[in-house]
């Protein structure tokens, strides 16, 4: 496999299609690239030369956010709503309507994902309270192995179950 800009790519691949393929850079910079070296839409990665890759990937990083930093400044624009605790950060991360759209009628799409997101957590909630109430049963089971032990080692008779009857 052939790497262009950190993207994975065939050599066989016209510059301008890989081009497309970075995240940050759209038809029209990746046409600003090619116009820039000179290079025809057409023309595929294997034909060019160290030199032009490099001048690329120096041209595209200087000029244009692509990768990871597309990604780091999307995610510091939600974040700062999300740190906030702003009406729109709540609706964001629940994954509703933000810009005042009402949901009674529309955005069906958004209210299912959003009982989908919640069901999840609900079960995973219930998995994890399921799992304490275990290690309780468990660890009241040992104490009170221990406790009948020792009463049988001191000599004294044992506890009778304590448990409370259903009426």
């Amino acid at each position: 496999m052939f790497y262009f800009l950190e993207q994975k790519t065939t050599p066989n691949a016209s510059v301008w299609k890989a081009l497309l393929q970075v995240p940050g850079l759209s038809v029209s910079s990746a046409t600003y690239i090619c116009a820039r070296f000179g290079l025809p839409k057409n023309m595929l990665i294997k034909d060019l030369t160290d030199e032009e890759i490099k001048g690329i990937q120096k041209l595209a990083s200087k000029n244009f956010l692509i990768n990871k930093a597309v990604r780091t400044a999307l995610a510091s624009g939600f974040t700062s709503h999300y740190i906030s605790r702003a009406r729109r950060g709540m609706r964001l991360r629940q994954g509703l309507p933000v810009r005042g759209q009402r949901t009674r009628s529309n955005s069906k799409t958004a209210l299912r994902l959003k009982a989908y997101w919640l069901s999840e957590r609900v079960i995973a909630l219930r998995a994890r309270n399921r799992g304490r109430r275990w290690k309780k049963q468990k660890r009241t089971a040992a104490i009170q192995k221990v406790t009948r032990l020792n009463r049988m080692a001191r000599g004294l008779p044992p506890l009778r179950n304590r448990t409370k009857r259903r009426k």
